[in-house]
């Protein structure tokens, strides 16, 4: 049983704003740490999780971090292998040991329990509305019932921000903070899934994406089985001018291509804001981190996020400890170290697959359809671009010889072009400021290498 806002104490060591995974996480990391630490949902307890998409764990994306991965009842099945379709779905490229089906609701009501249990104080039906800022430090949060009532202040030394892709703490800190980078709508996407019950049980369970940018602008649909009954069909575009309304494409271009969906039922639907592109450039200012999607912490080529904030939290815990330890205000630079640690590791392969990701938007689906059954891209290659942001330099030598093999010389100038934007993205974020005084250079670096990056095709 959760206090209600009204008995909690005064004051705590860090107050956390949201209680999805990278909030509950980061919660729970603290505590085990034994600082004292409030947690702010503006949904209630019994609620929380309730979100649209990522029904599923990227194992890679955990054993490249090092997590074990969560388990529970939220586990649903293990996926051993997942397809990748070219738009004309003539080539479908598998890859190995994909992830883990999960009820996402159930995950993140255990990520919570797991807080509370290690001494979490939660404040659900509250929503954090903005920073309190003394002498240029975040020293708590103004708070509001979320069903009305009287507004009220908790004060602590370190704030996290994990209210989502909106960031609603660190962009209303001032201005000329770093941690109030603007995200444009161009670098995230919209997505959009049903969960459906098939009439009967199958045995064959399939999970496909299908790169396809007339049905999903710049982006993909799936159809991905979660149990021998449950199915989610889903869809992701980029958030860019004029793209059409993704439940009908569902409906009018994805379930005819799929006839055994004919008599699934709709048993629950919603639609989400990813971030789909690298980290925010700074996440700590004085007092105050950002974590999860509010500081862009997700896989963009996947939308995967799940494995980043948990090992988020586990770099921002670590970091705050030391920084509570040795003063009671915490500065930027005192919690800089874990923006560099994330920058330096995950955020490699972020960077990188912004490039490979904006770099594939700007084809065509005739040319997708020409690249991926040309053969010069293995599945190996496309599964270890996808996931690690890497292509191997033996890609390269290939190209040298598929002009002929492609027909477009264009598009092999383009493919050489995207290997090594993205070997510059992952070189540039090894290379991240050890402390803030770096920060302004290494940004216009970023800038420029971003700027000049493929864009989209309209």
């Amino acid at each position: 049983m959760c206090p209600r806002w009204g008995g909690l104490d005064n004051s705590f060591d860090v107050i956390v704003a949201g209680g999805n995974v990278a909030g509950a996480s980061t919660a729970f990391d603290l505590a085990s740490k034994g600082l004292r630490v409030l947690l702010v949902e503006r949904r209630s307890q019994a609620r929380v999780g309730s979100r649209s998409c990522g029904d599923g764990i990227d194992r890679y994306q955990f054993e490249k971090l090092g997590l074990p991965i969560p388990r529970g009842e939220f586990i649903l099945r293990e996926v051993e292998h997942a397809y990748l379709n070219s738009p004309d779905r003539k080539v479908r490229l598998r890859g190995e040991t994909a992830g883990i089906a999960i009820d996402r609701f159930g995950l993140n009501q255990y990520l919570v329990r797991r807080a509370l249990d290690a001494g979490v104080q939660m404040a659900d039906r509250t929503e954090a509305t903005g920073p309190i800022i003394e002498e240029g430090h975040v020293v708590g949060v103004h708070c509001r019932p979320s069903r009305g009532g009287d507004a009220f202040r908790v004060l602590a030394p370190v704030t996290v921000d994990a209210t989502g892709w909106r960031a609603r703490l660190r962009q209303a800190v001032p201005a000329d903070w770093p941690m109030t980078e603007v995200v444009p709508h161009s670098e995230m996407a919209l997505a959009y899934r049903e969960e459906r019950r098939r009439p009967e049980p199958v045995e064959d369970l399939l999970v496909e994406a299908t790169f396809d940018f007339e049905i999903a602008p710049q982006g993909l649909y799936w159809v991905a089985d979660r149990t021998e009954t449950l199915v989610n069909v889903g869809i992701g575009m980029q958030w860019v001018p004029g793209i059409p309304n993704p439940r009908t494409q569902i409906h009018k271009e994805v379930l005819p291509k799929y006839p055994g969906l004919a008599n699934t039922t709709e048993i629950r639907s919603g639609a989400g804001v990813i971030p789909n592109r690298r980290p925010i450039d700074c996440p700590v200012g004085p007092g105050i981190v950002a974590i999860g999607d509010a500081a862009c912490q997700v896989q963009p080529m996947t939308g995967s996020g799940i494995g980043a904030s948990m090992y988020a939290a586990g770099l921002l815990s670590e970091v705050v400890t030391v920084a509570l330890e040795t003063t009671k205000t915490p500065t930027m630079e005192d919690l800089f170290p874990y923006a560099h640690r994330y920058h330096t590791s995950y955020g490699t392969d972020q960077a990188a697959n912004q490039m490979l990701r904006m770099s594939l938007q700007a084809l065509t689906n005739a040319q997708l359809n020409r690249l991926m059954g040309s053969g010069i891209v293995s599945e190996a290659e496309i599964v270890s671009a996808a996931r690690k942001g890497r292509l191997d330099l033996s890609f390269g030598k290939k190209l040298k010889a598929a002009t002929k093999l492609l027909g477009e010389p264009r598009l092999v100038r383009a493919l050489k072009r995207m290997q090594s934007d993205m070997e510059s993205a992952r070189d540039l974020y090894t290379r991240y400021p050890e402390d803030p005084s770096g920060l302004t250079s290494w940004r216009k670096e970023v800038k420029e290498l971003f700027d000049r990056a493929p864009s989209a095709r309209s």
